[in-house]
């Protein structure tokens, strides 16, 4: 089983394995974000669009979230759950994905995207000039680790210590806003600063 066959396989257990994290982790999070200052958001791997909710809140009424995701069924569940004129999803994979944006939100979804160096390139191609990714976590690094290690399809996608991200994030561009790893979840929020970096 690949990786998109287990995430629709996942789809119906989402959203009650979501809300066992720390949901003032991820409420923290994204209070950290000054919304005002973006139109063109990007959410990276929205799943059925739990975490999508918490974002509308506080999105602006004349800006876009674009979201994406490799699971049709999560997909299909995000549409039904979101009904929201600044909202769209496609079935995307991040490295596929196409346009300029001013902030990429990537919420429990970083050990899935692949190598961060290339993760960290793609985003700096993706985002404007002082545009800014918000990586968040609403459980700890290492009960995350913990229960991909179980997985056979995910064993191998490792949460890193923020402490080596945000040295990968640096060497692409990136400046560091802010981070957490601690047992209550984890946060690395990064401005780009640089022009692109390959």
């Amino acid at each position: 089983m690949d990786s998109v066959d287990f995430f629709d396989r996942l789809s119906d257990e989402w959203d009650d394995i979501f809300s066992r994290g720390d949901i003032d982790v991820l409420e923290r999070g994204l209070e950290l974000v000054n919304w005002n200052s973006f139109t063109r958001v990007l959410e990276v791997g929205c799943a059925t669009g739990v975490e999508t909710s918490y974002i509308l809140k506080r999105l602006k009424s004349n800006a876009k979230l674009f979201a994406i995701d490799i699971s049709a069924k999560m997909v299909r569940r995000a549409i039904e759950r979101i009904q929201d004129a600044r909202f769209t999803v496609n079935i995307k994979n991040f490295f596929d994905v196409e346009g300029i944006f001013d902030l990429i939100l990537m919420i429990n979804v970083l050990p899935h995207l692949g190598e961060l160096e290339e993760v960290f390139t793609k985003s700096s191609k993706l985002l404007d000039n002082r545009g800014e990714i918000l990586i968040l976590h609403n459980s700890s690094r290492q009960h995350i680790n913990m229960v991909h290690s179980r997985k056979e399809e995910v064993k191998d996608h490792v949460l890193l210590p923020v402490e080596i991200v945000q040295e990968i994030a640096k060497d692409k561009g990136f400046s560091i806003l802010h981070t957490k790893d601690d047992e209550e979840g984890y946060i690395l929020y990064v401005q780009k600063f640089t022009q692109e970096i390959f």
